[in-house]
């Protein structure tokens, strides 16, 4: 074992021996440097302080590599040596850790003033906000109502200062007039025409590629028979009004046919203006309507919003112009749908005085409906309804199923939601859009089908093949229906509709003999009965 002495060294300017004594140096360190250092261990690494941080570890190591050319193989045992250190490192705190937390303290009701505040501030802006959303709906709803004011305020026929007001009927009292259906009895009286059977392949329809709609002879007249012109009604009316002459029987009839019953009927709902004209004579009722009548038209979405008006910038989208379309793709609908030369059944032919009144495939029924008095209402007459109704089509294959078709006709076919996007996917939607466009029309259809009898309805969707052209059409869907589930769908009860006949039959009644006129008021919603005071020309 080696010796050690300690000698005193004595250095005032830095710790240890002096480098600058040679002398001293070699006598501290002589038996030192008898054993091998690594080159890392040499005098002049000695007085550095370890860094023991990764980055510069690795530093140290390159540059003793590069200061020394030896050592090679330490260096590579010094790059294999890995430290390793399992302590999770521990987060450095902020700054403001260790401040102390100021802690706002704040009263009751300074909390409750600036919470009311907050909540002031958001309802003034979702006042403001919805302020803006009325005005902006209020500025729509007033330009649509100075577009369709003069279409809703024209008279279908003025009234002159000789005539006088009779009574007035207000439509939110119509829904109330109901009867009890189970004492509504039916008779039938003949049928008239023929009917040929409904073609079931017309319903296989490609919305792709849809079959476009038959033309007819122009010369061809399409709008329904007067009541007047109608010889058989006029000949049951006779005979009836004898029974009651012979039987002493306190009985009111009416006669007219099922196109204006259906306009009575379906009146609640009716925005634009008509009359009809009226007769009586004892217990005698004749109602008719007038030369070229908008009764006759078929209005295309009457309850829209956006309905159609008579100064439209395109002519052919007028009120009058559709109410014609409508009527013309009714007609050839109603003949593309039958078996050509399949006759179902064949009668007599009608009795019409006027000539080209409809086509010759449309089986007309006449009935007489037995009315039960209103409930809680003093009138307690009998009433018959004598009418005359139309059948389209009927079954194959069934004892007396008979048909009513009807279509509905699109005129906008440039819109977003036309029905060519929606009737592959959407045919309930679609549905209950029409339903909510023309209630009034498809009121009519359902009532004129419980007139005539038909226990089924065909319902039509036919289209423009272009938006500027009113003559050519394609049939995109055909769809059936019970008509009393359609009927139920659009919110049409029985009961109700013929409570509202009988309320008119019962107004029209209990007035004197002489002419009437039965008007339609533009601006209120009532029907106003007025006596024209004209001389009755039997």
């Amino acid at each position: 074992m080696s010796s050690f002495n300690l000698l005193g060294v004595v250095n005032n300017r830095t710790w240890g021996p002096d480098i600058k004594n040679e002398e001293l140096v070699n006598c501290c360190m002589g038996e030192i440097k008898k054993y091998q250092f690594e080159p890392s261990m040499k005098f002049e690494k000695i007085g550095k302080i370890c860094d023991f941080t990764n980055s510069n570890y690795q530093k140290n190591l390159k540059e003793i590599n590069k200061n020394s050319g030896e050592g090679n193989n330490a260096f590579e045992e010094e790059l294999q040596f890995q430290t390793v250190d399992l302590r999770t490192g521990q987060k450095q705190k902020g700054t403001l850790y260790n401040k102390k937390k100021i802690v706002n303290k704040q009263t009751t009701q300074a909390f409750t003033q600036k919470q009311q505040e907050e909540d002031n501030l958001y309802s003034s802006r979702i006042k403001t906000a919805e302020q803006k959303k009325q005005k902006l709906l209020q500025q729509a709803k007033t330009a649509r109502m100075n577009a369709r004011h003069r279409i809703f305020t024209e008279w279908s026929i003025e009234p002159t200062p000789v005539w006088t007001v009779e009574c007035e009927m207000m439509f939110n009292e119509l829904p109330k007039k109901i009867i009890k259906e189970d004492y509504l009895k039916i008779e039938d009286i003949y049928f008239r025409g023929k009917v040929l059977y409904y073609d079931k392949k017309i319903e296989n329809i490609n919305v792709k590629n849809p079959p476009s709609l038959i033309h007819i002879n122009k010369d061809v007249n399409c709008l329904v028979c007067k009541t007047n012109d109608d010889q058989s009604l006029i000949e049951i009316a006779i005979d009836e009004e004898k029974k009651c002459k012979d039987g002493n029987i306190d009985n009111i009839f009416l006669v007219s046919t099922d196109q204006i019953l259906a306009c009575l009927m379906s009146s609640v709902h009716s925005k634009y203006s008509w009359h009809l004209l009226i007769k009586k004579k004892g217990n005698k009722i004749i109602i008719d309507k007038d030369e070229d009548s908008i009764v006759d038209l078929l209005t295309v979405n009457e309850n829209s919003i956006d309905a159609p008006t008579q100064d439209n910038e395109n002519k052919m989208n007028s009120l009058q112009a559709l109410g014609f379309e409508a009527i013309k793709i009714n007609e050839r609908f109603r003949k593309q749908v039958l078996l050509k030369n399949e006759i179902a059944e064949q009668y007599d032919n009608v009795s019409f005085k006027s000539k080209h009144n409809k086509a010759s495939e449309v089986l007309y029924r006449y009935r007489k409906f037995y009315l039960p008095p209103l409930l809680h209402s003093s009138s307690k007459a009998n009433c018959t309804v004598i009418t005359r109704g139309e059948i389209h089509s009927k079954v194959k294959g069934t004892a007396n199923s008979y048909i009513y078709v009807c279509a509905l006709n699109e005129y906008d076919i440039k819109s977003h939601k036309n029905w060519r996007s929606q009737i592959e996917n959407q045919k309930g939607a679609l549905l209950a859009n029409e339903i909510r466009n023309n209630t009034s029309k498809l009121h009519k259809f359902i009532c004129q089908a419980l007139l005539s009898g038909c226990e089924d309805i065909k319902l039509g969707f036919i289209s423009r093949k272009n938006a500027n052209d009113s003559e050519n059409h394609n049939i995109l869907s055909i769809q059936s229906h019970k008509t009393k589930d359609l009927s139920t769908q659009i919110g049409l009860k029985y009961e109700n509709i013929w409570g509202i006949l009988r309320f008119i039959i019962d107004n029209i009644a209990d007035k004197p003999d002489g002419k009437y006129v039965l008007l339609k008021d533009p601006l209120k919603a009532l029907l106003r009965l007025y006596c024209t005071h004209e001389g009755d020309n039997n």
